[in-house]
């Protein structure tokens, strides 16, 4: 199946679900409008809210299209990556275990070059060797080279996979504007409709609330002059009761004024009693007011006090403050300076590197020049040598003469026989060396340490 068909195919399910819940919506909707009459702006924004979420719907398939899409790539590009992955790592474990191989063929025929004591035979095994050393060499070139290969494969497939994924970016941008542009037109037609259904219902509904108002007034009125009536006959029941009660509480007020006075007198009483307390009171007060003086004034000394040992420590503390900063800059300024001493020393041995490198180098010029000065005059007497020991062993001896390797003889200070036998002179004076300052520091050594 094609990606546009799987599209299609989930494009086609989406719609199906929808359809199926907006079914059970308005089957939901008609049981509640038996029950309940809705009016018509409710079913308006009930039916534009389905036709927006369905057109919402279908223009969020067209913008995910673009992701769905791009999912695929990517699971097509990682399925792919892991094969290369896979025969990768196995050429990888091929070229190793023949790596081992080689190497530990190398490995076995060192002993074997040692044991050789003609230099043809050995020369001849070293060229053997050397060559088995560049065919591993060899192998993990080829290696690399695949590698490196494979890496400019996959910075061009990145650059490819940038490239789609701006156009994917660009697809989804035009996508999203035409969405944002159909939304916009769909919910500036769909308020339109909503605002006209509820101007409709709000015509009606003032018609019928104006009738209903009238109705109202009327019935108010009528409540208001049967409301007075009653309220006149109340009034007139009241004022019958109230002048009964006015000469039926003559009599009890008289009572009243009566205990009220031998109250009045009863409280003044109390209140002669109360005013000779009070006076008790104001004394003790007195008293205790003077104390407390007298507590403020040794309270306030004692402050005094505390206030000069403040100011005591506060002239200390800055004291210390002082010795403090001074102390600071003097390390710093001596933390400064052996910095620049560091820098100086590290500069001047750096310079004794370069100087020890020129000389070394201005050494090795010198013997070559006079190597080759000196060289043909040893080349001349070496052959003076031949020439008489030839002559000794066939005319003297009366034996056969085999003659010396020449270029072996004669080999300059560059060539590989010399080159050698410098190697294991060096060698052998840097083991030298170095076991004469491993018993130099054994010695240095103080007894129980390792």
């Amino acid at each position: 199946m094609s990606r546009e068909q799987r599209i299609a195919a989930r494009r086609s399910r989406i719609v199906e679900k929808i359809a199926t819940l907006h079914a059970g919506e308005a089957t939901g909707d008609d049981k509640i409008v038996s029950k309940e009459e809705l009016g018509k702006g409710r079913q308006q924004v009930s039916d534009s809210r389905s036709r927006l979420l369905k057109l919402k719907i279908e223009r969020d398939l067209d913008v995910s299209a673009v992701r769905v899409t791009g999912d695929e790539r990517e699971s097509q590009r990682r399925s792919k990556e892991e094969e290369e992955r896979q025969v990768l790592r196995e050429c990888l474990l091929t070229e190793a275990e023949s790596s081992v191989q080689l190497n530990a063929e190398v490995a076995g025929r060192w002993g074997h070059l040692f044991r050789l004591e003609v230099p043809q035979e050995l020369h001849k095994e070293m060229l053997s060797q050397q060559g088995a050393c560049d065919t591993i060499v060899a192998s993990k070139d080829a290696i690399i080279a695949a590698m490196r290969l494979q890496l400019h494969d996959k910075d061009d497939e990145y650059v490819r996979m940038l490239k789609q994924q701006g156009e994917d970016v660009d697809l989804l941008l035009l996508n999203m504007g035409k969405q944002l542009e159909e939304m916009q037109t769909a919910y500036r037609n769909e308020l339109a409709q909503i605002d006209g259904a509820y101007m409709q219902e709000r015509a009606g509904v003032l018609k019928s609330n104006r009738a209903e108002v009238e109705g109202l007034f009327d019935k108010r009125s009528s409540a208001e002059q049967a409301f007075l009536e009653r309220y006149m006959a109340a009034a007139e029941a009241y004022e019958r009761q109230l002048e009964d009660l006015r000469c039926a509480d003559a009599e009890d007020y008289n009572l009243l004024k009566v205990r009220l006075e031998t109250d009045i007198q009863t409280l003044e009483q109390h209140l002669e009693s109360m005013r000779a307390a009070y006076q008790l009171n104001q004394e003790k007060l007195d008293y205790n007011y003077r104390v407390l003086l007298e507590r403020d004034a040794e309270n306030q000394a004692t402050i005094t006090q505390q206030k000069r040992k403040i100011s005591k420590q506060r002239d200390l503390l800055s004291t210390l403050m002082q010795r403090y900063s001074q102390h600071e800059k003097k390390f710093a300024e001596a933390n400064m300076r052996l910095t620049e001493e560091y820098k100086r020393i590290t500069e001047h041995f750096k310079d004794l590197q370069a100087k020890f490198s020129h000389f070394q180098q201005a050494d090795l010029n010198k013997y070559q020049a006079i190597w080759q000065m000196k060289q043909e005059e040893v080349h001349a007497v070496a052959h003076k040598l031949l020439a008489a020991d030839h002559v000794i062993h066939e005319q003297q001896l009366g034996w056969q003469w085999r003659g010396p390797d020449e270029d072996a003889l004669l080999a300059g200070p560059h060539s590989p026989q010399a080159t050698r036998t410098l190697a294991g002179s060096r060698k052998k004076s840097s083991s030298q060396k170095a076991g004469s300052e491993i018993g130099e520091s054994n010695e240095e050594m103080p007894d129980g340490q390792p």
